[in-house]
Order: structure tokens, then sequence, then C-alpha cells
């Protein structure tokens, strides 16, 4: 009689097989060239940790300055002769006050942009790399990116990329024209912490003109082999469902085992020769 090939089993172990092929390959990253969409990026996330004090304080700026120009006025001999007494008393007392007091410092500050950059460090908590690809055939136009409170931002080269607000509580970044197969690589300083996974999940997005919707893979912390789970939320549920699967048979056998043992052998009669 011809033996009936199992194909239930067959059928079973070659799922568990393409599942077990699909995990491993997430892990090890080689599901990011099967991205779909012409237009692509993958976001790379750490915590930005500064050094204390690196802040600038108006308030401290301004008491300095009122206090170098206060002695300098007081010993300036040319100063008081051409004043007088009553003048120079006005100057240290009233007009170098009103012109080095904190808020003018601060309003300084802003309106010079190396200093109003060493200012913001003081609010940023995200640096995020990134690298923003067009796969297609044909040219993409008014490539923009959405980020959750992008403070600076800017390219490769060190050149500044423009930051819009297009709504409230809404940042962009306008990255331009991309030429096909070309990518890019950015640096975007945000002030939002990485303890905020919600943003992030939320307001990241790209795309381009023509209503062109971009795909953005998103990456906490430094490169470690699993990293592509934390970026692919169905790759975890693949894995987690396969490792189950293998917790049940395991678990199964287990049982088959200990009923195995708990059966009572049947004794057999030796009969002398």
């Amino acid at each position: 009689m011809a033996s009936r090939f199992p194909v239930a089993p067959a059928l079973a172990a070659l799922i568990v097989l393409a599942a077990a092929l699909t995990g491993l390959a997430v892990l090890s990253g080689a599901t990011r060239q099967f991205a779909t969409g012409p237009l692509v990026a993958e976001l790379r996330l750490e915590p930005m940790r500064l050094p204390r004090g690196t802040a600038l304080d108006p308030l401290e700026i301004s008491d300095y300055i009122e206090k170098r120009l206060t002695e300098n006025a007081e010993r300036d001999v040319a100063i008081r002769m051409g004043l007088g007494p009553e003048n120079s008393e006005r100057l240290m007392t009233i007009i170098i006050p009103r012109l080095v007091n904190s808020t003018v410092i601060s309003r300084m500050i802003d309106r010079i942009p190396p200093l109003g950059a060493v200012v913001a460090l003081n609010d940023l908590r995200t640096t995020a790399s990134i690298a923003v690809r067009n796969t297609g055939a044909e040219p993409l136009a008014d490539v923009a990116m959405t980020l959750p409170g992008i403070v600076l931002a800017e390219q490769a080269d060190g050149e500044q990329i423009e930051i819009v607000a297009p709504a409230r509580d809404v940042t962009a970044l306008r990255l331009g024209e991309f030429a096909p197969k070309e990518e890019r690589f950015f640096t975007a300083w945000l002030d939002v912490p990485l303890s905020a996974p919600d943003r992030f999940a939320e307001e990241t997005a790209l795309g381009a003109a023509g209503g062109v919707t971009g795909q953005v893979a998103v990456y906490g912390g430094t490169g470690w082999i699993g990293e592509d789970l934390n970026a692919h939320p169905w790759a975890r549920w693949l894995v987690g469902g396969l490792l189950g699967a293998v917790a049940l048979a395991a678990f199964g056998v287990l049982i088959v085992l200990i009923r195995g043992l708990r059966r009572p052998g049947r004794a057999v009669e030796v009969r002398p020769a």
C-alpha cells in the first residue's frame, strides 16, 4: 500500500521555516533593502548629552558687563573730565544699567546667530541622524520631513537646513529636490527627549510634491543586532509569535515525555533455557 505524503505537517513546517527565515532577516537588517515606495528614510535617534554650564545666562552676562563698564567709567579720567562729575554719575547709575540690562542682553543674543546657537544648546535633548533616499527612477520635488521639536538642522557639509512650522506644534525640514537614486544625510537637533516615543511615532513623516508619501524607519540609540525590531512593529509580532510557537511545541514535547515516564512498564517473564 502506497504511503500518503503528510501534507499538513509539511505545510506547518514550511510556515515555521518561512517565519524563522523572515525573523532572521529582520534581525540581520537584510529587510531594509526591500523598502517599498520611491521615498524612504532612516532616522536614528540618540540622546543629546551636554556638560553643565554650557548655557549663556543673560542676567549673569549683563551683571558682568555692567560691573566692568562702571569700573572703567570710574577710572577713565577722560570720561570724568569730559562729562563732569554730575554726568559721570548719571552714566554709571542710569545709562550703563539701562543699556546692558538682562532684557537687552537677551535680545542681543537672540539677534546674533552664533550666540543664539550656543544658547539653543541648553534646550536640546535629542540628536537625529537622518538618511533620505529617492529609490525611484523619477526626480522628487519639494521633499519635506516632519519631526517633533526641531531646533537646529544641517546637511552633511554643514549647510543649514530651513526649518518651517506648517501647523501649530509641528516642525518640518525642507529638503528640496531629490534626483533619481540620490541619497542625502542630515543631522537635526530636537528639544524632545527620547523618553517621549509617542511624539516621534505620531509626528514623524516624510513626503514630496504630487502626493508622494515616504516611509520612515525610526531607530533608537546606537546600532544593535535587533534594532530593526524596534523600527518595524510587524517584525516584533513575527518574532514573538515564532518564539511562542516554539515554546508551545517544547511544552508539548515535555508533557509527552513526562507521561511516558509515569506510564508503568510491562513486566517480561524470562524463562530459563
